[in-house]
């Protein structure tokens, strides 16, 4: 069992609590990054193009049809999940970054797991920032309600506070896993 996952939605803050995390000099992976570096393997986007039937797959392209087409969404997340899973277990770190964990039904690997959300607005606002209305939209759509997840959660940390708050609160949940004061 891994000590420690956050989890939320997209554009809620989760890679700002794991930077605090770092800094506290924890062995922290995040999940999408796997996904990334993988991305970045021309032998696995051959591999996944093969599995899915799709010549010349690019992560745009599959970005736009997983988020209007649910069963093509869990086909690649079948594809995906289980090799981002073995380089989690891998690298053997103390804190896990993994966005869909209450959807593929992970928690059960985590003795702890912390829901990072900055409220539907919030998000929306931030998503819209970076990739546009339209697109931010369809990728909320396509997520689980963080609200959905917070029932899961034995501490949910709160991003759109003032960053010293933020930094506080995270300090303060780490101190209960670890037992000590983490704010120096």
């Amino acid at each position: 069992m891994l000590p420690l996952a956050i989890t939320g939605g997209i554009a809620e803050g989760k890679s700002t609590v794991m930077e605090i995390l770092r800094q506290q000099g924890l062995h922290a992976v995040s999940a999408d990054q796997i996904a990334r570096e993988l991305w970045s393997s021309s032998d696995f986007i051959a591999d996944v193009s093969k599995e899915l039937g799709t010549p010349n797959l690019n992560k745009e392209l599959l970005r736009e049809k997983i988020s209007a087409d649910s069963a093509l969404r869990r086909e690649v997340n079948s594809i995906f999940h289980p090799r981002i899973w073995a380089e989690i277990f891998a690298s053997e770190p103390f804190v896990v970054e993994v966005p869909l964990l209450i959807e593929a039904c992970l928690q059960h690997h985590f003795a702890r797991v912390w829901v990072v959300t900055c409220g539907i607005e919030e998000q929306m606002r931030r998503l819209s920032d970076r990739v546009g209305n339209e697109l931010a939209n369809r990728l909320i759509r396509t997520q689980l309600p963080t609200r959905a997840k917070i029932p899961f959660a034995d501490e949910v940390i709160r991003t759109n506070l003032p960053p010293p708050l933020v930094l506080s609160a995270t300090h303060s949940a780490l101190a209960q896993i670890i037992g000590k004061d983490t704010s120096d």
